[in-house]
């Protein structure tokens, strides 16, 4: 069994596809977001020691343009700079 496994200061990211809706209630498509929010895959070393408070299994959000996506056995993936990373959804 193969897994993502994230090396130095990248993060891969599970991509959710959010929906946005506008103030006059049209939906936006998820080409037109201005971020990505997904849960996190796996996360670097150097990653880890950066932002400890986030880990495999977290919702985060990072900018729409930010990263390389990529598909990895029939989903969609980001691979990030921990930089990157704008904020940990709170459950």
């Amino acid at each position: 069994n193969r897994m993502l496994r994230a090396t130095g200061n990248a993060v891969i990211i599970k991509i959710e596809k959010p929906v946005e809706i506008t103030k006059g209630g049209i939906v936006l498509p998820f080409e037109e977001t201005q971020w990505n929010e997904g849960v996190v895959a796996s996360m670097g070393p150097e990653a880890m020691k950066y932002y400890p408070e986030v880990s495999a299994g977290d919702v985060v959000r990072v900018r729409g343009e930010q990263g390389e996506d990529f598909e990895y056995e029939d989903h969609q993936y980001l691979i990030v700079s921990y930089h990157e990373l704008l904020a940990k959804v709170a459950k």
